[in-house]
């Protein structure tokens, strides 16, 4: 079951799905926890995944097209472009000399 809110911008939302749906099947196989993980391991960004799910006692399919993880992506001061002045220099010695 979809326990949290879907966030807007993720491949669930474009397909239709939405919090409390139950997903059936992916790939055509009984979705479990490792089901799931293996269906999408297998992929890369842009590619499909088939899934059926229950939607308030309907059942639906949909195709998801998967994204990258937009969690977290960690860039650098000099990879963004943006100066790195005294105090972020400061900053990273006084970091990196902590042991």
């Amino acid at each position: 079951m979809l326990e949290s809110p879907v966030l807007v911008t993720s491949p669930l939302y474009a397909a239709g799905l939405q919090q409390g749906d139950i997903i059936l099947t992916a790939d055509g196989q009984r979705a479990t926890q490792s089901s799931l993980s293996a269906a999408l391991n297998r992929r890369k960004p842009g590619e499909m995944l088939e899934v059926e799910f229950e939607q308030y006692g309907a059942i639906k399919a949909a195709s998801l097209k998967l994204t990258e993880d937009p969690q977290l992506t960690v860039t650098t001061f000099e990879e963004a472009g943006k100066p790195v002045t005294k105090a972020i220099r400061d900053f990273r010695q006084a970091w990196l000399k902590v042991r």
